[in-house]
């Protein structure tokens, strides 16, 4: 049975109610990872190749950012946005602000899951190669 990606963001939901430093760090991780997930599968399902060398998230959102299509390339900018604060929240010792990022971090998650649920179902798709002449 597949996994629902959905229960990451409804855990993020759950554990930004917490106080807590762990559960607001923990909410920005899940949320991301929906968000990824998410992303990923829908791009697979589109002919993506995942690298697995390590690469694998600025793979996809250069996969996103590479598509004519305006709101594949908004995808693309929240991925990023969103990685870079799951990062911070997952390895830096001091996250100022981290209770008002928790907050956006989920926000955002929401608002590109409802953009992926509004594009066609030929996107993202693989842009032609770009030919140059000299």
């Amino acid at each position: 049975m597949e996994f629902n990606w959905t229960q990451f963001l409804n855990l993020a939901e759950q554990l930004s109610r917490n106080a807590d430093e762990a559960s607001q760090r923990s909410a920005i991780s899940r949320a991301y990872y929906f968000v990824y997930h998410v992303a990923n599968d829908r791009a697979v399902a589109n002919l993506y190749k995942r690298p697995e060398d390590g690469t694998s998230h600025n793979s996809l959102w250069s996969y996103y950012e590479r598509n004519n299509n305006e709101e594949c390339r908004r995808i693309a900018i929240i991925g990023r946005r969103l990685h870079q604060r799951r990062v911070r929240a997952d390895y830096n010792n001091n996250y100022p602000r981290i209770s008002e990022e928790m907050v956006e971090v989920i926000l955002s998650a929401q608002r590109c899951a409802s953009i992926m649920e509004s594009l066609p179902p030929q996107f993202p798709e693989d842009p032609p190669a770009r030919v140059f002449s000299v």
